[in-house]
């Protein structure tokens, strides 16, 4: 079976073989692929999925996810989740070796963060990962990275917090609403303004 997303001028296909998982990215008219990659997969995982996020590639199977560059096919992350539901609609990119999660869904009571070893090149996906779960101090609202790496989460309280660490922290007033602000890699956006991370 296939799955197809479209992100701009690339169309990224994700198929599912027998013991194997597949990408192929090709360019919006379907003519030209741009890369492929293929890896080894568990055979009695019934269903995988894929989500395109700023660049990035994530694919869930099953109890692993895996991160891939979306320009170039390059593995940059596989990490098992164990005891946790990993969707890649789900899953955050905070760094090429860095994502989270709010779990359970719907319920965000708990951000998940995964953090692999950065490669040389990222030519291979990080051998080591680790798994961090923290319990929030309350339900999650929202989620977004910063750019830096980090999580910047607000909670249901109103509270902003960043992780890892749980540092506490602000926003200007129109950012702060329960609606999370658009997250680029110059600043936060919020009705086509843009709030530039030096900001206070």
């Amino acid at each position: 079976s296939e799955v197809v997303h479209r992100r701009g001028s690339l169309r990224i296909a994700l198929t599912r073989g027998a013991g194997t998982t597949q990408l192929a990215c090709w360019d919006s008219r379907g003519s030209q692929l741009r890369w492929h990659a293929r890896w080894e997969a568990d055979p009695t995982v019934p269903s995988r999925a894929l989500a395109l996020s700023d660049g990035y590639a994530v694919v869930s199977e099953g109890a692993r996810l895996v991160l891939v560059d979306g320009l170039t096919g390059e593995q940059l992350m596989r990490t098992q989740t164990p005891g946790v539901d990993a969707l890649a609609s789900q899953a955050l990119v905070l760094s090429p070796w860095r994502m989270a999660l709010l779990h359970p869904l719907d319920v965000n009571r708990e951000l998940v963060l995964f953090d692999g070893v950065p490669t040389s090149g990222f030519t291979r996906a990080s051998p080591t990962t680790t798994m961090l779960r923290i319990v929030l101090p309350s339900p999650a609202r929202w989620m977004v990275p910063t750019g830096s790496g980090d999580a910047l989460v607000k909670l249901s309280d109103g509270r902003l917090f960043l992780y890892p660490g749980a540092r506490p922290t602000t926003l200007p007033p129109a950012l702060d609403g329960d609606i999370p602000p658009i997250s680029t890699p110059e600043g936060l956006v919020r009705a086509g303004r843009l709030f530039p991370w030096s900001s206070p």
